[in-house]
């Protein structure tokens, strides 16, 4: 009964998990969209204005970095973290080890050779 429990917890962490991974890559991918879209209207509206060659290239290698940026972004961002197999048994290795972290204090003070009775 509780390591079934345990069990469909950690399932759910797994999908809370992939939730979380998911939503932070398209935050990023949709704040370099925007930015890259403010960026360009500055662009135009100050230093594009007059029509000279030179924009041309100053507009190409605009998109080229803003094309990198979406690759690097769906790459790294999304798509590597995303192909990550979530074993339950890591999990739970993970969850124990952060959990004996953060009473970790609290722990050795309650279990320390203070506080236990003296053998013999």
């Amino acid at each position: 009964m509780i390591e079934s429990n345990l069990k469909q917890r950690l399932l759910v962490l797994r999908g809370t998990l992939k939730r979380a991974i998911a939503f932070n890559g398209f935050g990023r991918l949709a704040v370099l969209l925007v930015a890259s879209v403010f960026l360009a209207l500055f662009f135009d509206y100050f230093f594009f204005r007059w029509e000279r060659p030179v924009n041309t290239a100053f507009r190409v290698l605009m998109l080229s970095g803003v094309i990198g940026g979406i690759a690097w972004i769906v790459y790294y961002k999304l798509v590597a973290p995303l192909t990550v197999p979530l074993d339950t048994d890591d999990m739970a290795l993970a969850v124990g080890c952060h959990a004996e972290e953060e009473a970790g204090e609290d722990r050795r003070d309650l279990f320390g050779p203070n506080n236990l009775p003296a053998i013999g």
